[in-house]
């Protein structure tokens, strides 16, 4: 195999967790972002589920506590061939971290130029904030989830032929 070059980022994760701005409910916000990743992204995995996600949302508020959902943004390398296979594998590691369902994942692709004025692959994802047993996804319940999420995210590329690098500018 020959080890191919990748800049590694995760976004920093955002809570849907109460009203805020232009928005009347936690529910609204979430609805708002759904709707932005399928209309403005180059495709969606999983945009049937969009309804799905807000029911289960919905759940989450009666059942968890106020975080409903989170939202985070994850680069991919930039040559891959087959993005779809990929984000597939990517949606159903992230399920299987936080014991989801992978309907539970909802993911936007897209295909842009970066601040560096390079291709910038990336997924725009969100999670609703229950697993399979219906209680508080890991990643918002374990203190040291988020450091096991990195390290789960990065063995998964390097598993596919990645050398990590960072940059300055990501």
């Amino acid at each position: 195999i020959i080890a191919m070059e990748t800049i590694y980022y995760l976004s920093d994760i955002k809570w849907f967790n109460r009203a805020s701005g232009s928005y009347s409910s936690k529910q609204h916000a979430l609805k708002s972002h759904l709707d932005y990743i399928v209309k403005s992204k180059d495709f969606v995995l999983g945009a049937g589920d969009r309804d799905y996600i807000l029911e289960r949302s919905v759940l989450a508020d009666k059942r968890i506590n106020s975080r409903i959902a989170c939202s985070f943004v994850f680069a991919l390398p930039n040559n891959l061939e087959d993005v779809k296979s990929f984000i597939n594998e990517i949606r159903e590691e992230i399920a299987k971290f936080n014991n989801m369902k992978t309907e539970d994942v909802f993911i936007g692709f897209h295909d842009s130029t970066g601040i560096s004025g390079e291709q910038n692959k990336h997924l725009h994802i969100v999670l609703v904030n229950l697993d399979k047993n219906n209680k508080g996804i890991k990643i918002g319940r374990d203190r040291n989830a988020i450091t096991e999420f990195h390290k789960l995210m990065k063995e998964f590329l390097i598993g596919k032929g990645y050398t990590i690098r960072k940059e300055q500018e990501q």
